[in-house]
C-alpha cells in the first residue's frame, strides 16, 4: 500500500505542471474568447460552439430558424426576425451589424414584407443580402429606388441556386412580383449545388460531422474549450480531407478529396500604379478555389444548375413574371487588370473558370429562356471610368470581398438599365 502511495505521488507529481498548464489555458479561452481563431469553431461541439458564438458576437443557432424545404435538399436555414447580425470584416466604412426585418430577411423598413404586392424580388446569396452594408444600400433596395417599383430582398448567405428557388417559393411569390432577379454568383453557386446534388443522391450533408460522438467527447466536448481547440487543431492540421472524401464517389468528388484546402493560398491584391490594397486578407473561400481546380482541369459537369435553371424558368411561365439571372463575378475578376495573387498560378485558372460560368449562365438564357445580364464587363467598365478615383471607390470591400455601396450602386444602376431595356418601367 505504502509502494503504491509512493507511485501515486509521482504521477501526481509529473501530472501537476500538465494540470496547472491545461487548468491556466482553460481559464484565459475563458476570459478572452477571441483567442480562439475562427476557423476551429467548425469543429467544436455544439453547445461550447453556441457559447463562443454568442460571447464574440457571432452569428449562431439562437439567431436562425431552420425552413421546410419542398425539394428534398439539406438543411436550410434563415435569420429569425428582427435579430441583430454582426459580420465584421474590418473594412473601412463597411456595416458590422445589421438588424433583420420582420420576416427575418436584411431589408430596411420602408421595403417591408407586409405589402399586398411587390413588384421586383431578389434573390441570391451574400452578394444579394446585405453583407457590409446597410439593409438600404443593398442593390436591390437601391434598384427600388432607381426604378420607383417596390422591392424585397431575399438574399441569404451561404447558400446556392436550389435554396434561392426555395425562398422564392415560399415567401415570394405569393406577393405577386413582376419581375424576380436571381443572382448568379460566381463564387459559392457551384459548390452549393454540387453539396444539393450530394444530398440528392447520396443524403450526405456537411451538417453535424464535427459533433464528437466517443465518450470522451462527450463528456468534455461541452465544457472544455481547451478540449475543443486540440480537436479542431487536429482536425485542420492533420484531417484535411475529413469532409470531402465522404463527400461522395465521383470524379470531381475524388479529385476534390485529394486537394488541402488548408494549404491554398487564395490572397490577392490589386495594384494600381503602386498603390497596392490587400484584399481576402482571412484567406477565405478556399473551397472556390478547390472548385476553381477541378473546373479548369475539365472535372465538374455545369449541368449541376440545369435543374435550379428550368425551373426558374417554369416558376416564370406558371407565375407570370419576367425571370432575369444577373452573374456577380469575383472582385479578383473585375479588377483582374489590376490583381496580383500571392499564388500566380491561380490567376489564369480563375479565369478560365469565370469564363466557363459565365458562358454557361449565357447559354442558359437560350436553352432555359430566362433575360441574362453578365455584370462582368460592366464592373470593369465602372473601374476604368473612375479613374485615378478607383483606390477610393472600391468597387468590393477588401476584407469581406463583397460589393461595397459603391459597387451595390453600379449593379443597381446596370440592372435598371436592363429591365427598362426589357421594356419593364
Amino acid at each position: 500500500m505504502v509502494l503504491d502511495m509512493k507511485r501515486l505521488g509521482k504521477l501526481l507529481a509529473y501530472l501537476f505542471p500538465l494540470i496547472l498548464v491545461v487548468g491556466s489555458l482553460e481559464v484565459a479561452l475563458r476570459m478572452m474568447p477571441e483567442l480562439i481563431p475562427i476557423d476551429l469553431l467548425q469543429h467544436f461541439h455544439d453547445d461550447m460552439r453556441l457559447k463562443v458564438a454568442v460571447q464574440l458576437d457571432l452569428p449562431n443557432r439562437s439567431d436562425i430558424q431552420p425552413v421546410e424545404r419542398d425539394d428534398g435538399g439539406p438543411f436550410l436555414k434563415k435569420y429569425r426576425p428582427n435579430v441583430s447580425v454582426t459580420l465584421d470584416f474590418g473594412d473601412v466604412g463597411a456595416t458590422a451589424t445589421i438588424v433583420t426585418d420582420d420576416l427575418g430577411f436584411c431589408n430596411p423598413p420602408t421595403r417591408s414584407y407586409e405589402r399586398e404586392k411587390i413588384d421586383i424580388m431578389a434573390i441570391g446569396d451574400s452578394l444579394t443580402w446585405c453583407t457590409a452594408v446597410e439593409p438600404g444600400e443593398a442593390w436591390p433596395a437601391f434598384l427600388a429606388d432607381l426604378t420607383g417599383k417596390s422591392s424585397y430582398n431575399l438574399g441569404f448567405p451561404g447558400i446556392g441556386l436550389y435554396e434561392y428557388l426555395v425562398f422564392l417559393r415560399k415567401y415570394g411569390l405569393q406577393k405577386s412580383p413582376d419581375v424576380v432577379v436571381l443572382n448568379f454568383t460566381e463564387g459559392n453557386d457551384f459548390r452549393d449545388a454540387l453539396r444539393y446534388w450530394r444530398f440528392k443522391t447520396h443524403g450526405i450533408s456537411e451538417e453535424g460531422l464535427s459533433q464528437e460522438s466517443g465518450p470522451i467527447g462527450q463528456l468534455l466536448g461541452p465544457v472544455s474549450l481547451v478540449y475543443n481547440m486540440a480537436v479542431g487543431t487536429w482536425r485542420e492540421l492533420f484531417e484535411p480531407k475529413r469532409t470531402s472524401a465522404k463527400a461522395g464517389d465521383t470524379p470531381l468528388d475524388a479529385r476534390l478529396a485529394s486537394i488541402d484546402k488548408k494549404s491554398l493560398d487564395f490572397r490577392y491584391a490589386v495594384n494600381f500604379d503602386g498603390e497596392r490594397i490587400a484584399f481576402n486578407i482571412r484567406n477565405a473561400d478556399r473551397d472556390e478555389l478547390k472548385h476553381i481546380i477541378a473546373v479548369s482541369e475539365g472535372l465538374a459537369d455545369l449541368s449541376v444548375f440545369d435543374d435550379a435553371l428550368s425551373e426558374f424558368r417554369r416558376l416564370a411561365d406558371e407565375h407570370d413574371f419576367i425571370p432575369v439571372v444577373i452573374y456577380s463575378p469575383s472582385a479578383h475578376l473585375v479588377y483582374e487588370d489590376y490583381v496580383e495573387f500571392e499564388a500566380p498560378w491561380v490567376k489564369p485558372l480563375a479565369r478560365t473558370y469565370s469564363d466557363r460560368l459565365r458562358d454557361y449562365a449565357k447559354e442558359g438564357a437560350e436553352r432555359f429562356g430566362y433575360h441574362y445580364l453578365d455584370l462582368t464587363d460592366l464592373l470593369m467598365e465602372e473601374i476604368r471610368r473612375q479613374g485615378a478615383e478607383r483606390a477610393t471607390k472600391l468597387l468590393y470591400y477588401p476584407g469581406s470581398i463583397h460589393y461595397s455601396v459603391e459597387g451595390n450602386l453600379v449593379v443597381a444602376r446596370e440592372l435598371a438599365a436592363f429591365l427598362q431595356s426589357l421594356g419593364y418601367e
